[in-house]
């Protein structure tokens, strides 16, 4: 047997692999033939990269992969002969590989311990009732629809805006004065068209029932803070 099993805790087991030497080379090599079939390199054609210059560039990764790859098969193979059902992925250690071979390794394994279910025909259970209004089933049902919704543009140029569509505008604040308030200015930007437009009651309102190529002068108060009356 290859390996030897330690407990650590009652969840835990410590496997010790020793081996004469785990020949990577095949492994490796395989590796290397694969990625030669794909590897494209300046003047050679597709598939015909040298099988050593496969090697110098892509060596050391085969070679890392060969080796993880074998001493998850040897771990996988003693969890099955031990009969046991890891938790989680196993923590190595202490790798010896030398020249292409591997030596020895160390894995901890925390895993599932044995447990009986005990009977429980004794025991009685209560399903407390539970009931929604169709309002909350279809609000619900539109939460998930929502972010699988797709928008599509409106042909018709006399269609008109109403609350639940989105439109692209270009806008421009101006105060009492008139002067231009160069932080309120937009160009093709995307609104949904509510009751809260812009932050504002009013904003999805003033903007319902417009055209496309439509200007409209609206006045806006300030937009609603929590500390506000309702």
């Amino acid at each position: 047997m290859p390996y030897t099993v330690e407990n650590t805790n009652d969840y835990t087991k410590k496997f010790q692999f020793h081996f004469e030497g785990l020949d990577t080379s095949p492994a490796v090599e395989k590796a290397l033939k694969e990625k030669q079939k794909t590897a494209q390199m300046k003047g050679f054609r597709k598939g015909k990269v040298p099988l050593s210059l496969i090697k110098n560039l892509y060596g050391p990764a085969a070679e890392e992969k060969a080796v993880h790859s074998m001493v998850s098969t040897e771990l996988a193979q003693a969890l099955q002969k031990e009969n046991l059902r890891p938790l989680g992925s196993p923590e190595l250690k202490d790798l010896k590989y030398e020249e292409g071979l591997i030596k020895a390794f160390e894995a901890h394994v925390q895993y599932l311990p044995p447990f009986e279910v005990k009977d429980f025909s004794h025991l009685s259970f209560t399903q407390r009732p539970v009931s929604i209004s169709e309002e909350e089933f279809q609000n619900e049902i539109k939460r998930h629809l929502e972010p699988h919704g797709q928008m599509k543009t409106i042909e018709d140029k006399n269609a008109t805006l109403s609350e639940g569509q989105f439109a692209v505008i270009n806008y421009r604040g101006i105060d009492e004065n008139e002067n231009p308030i160069e932080s309120l200015k937009g160009e093709e930007y995307l609104v949904e068209i509510g009751p809260h437009t812009f932050g504002i009651p009013e904003g999805g309102q003033a903007m319902e029932g417009m055209k496309v190529g439509d200007k409209r002068d609206v006045t806006l108060g300030p937009p609603k803070t929590s500390s506000d009356d309702p």
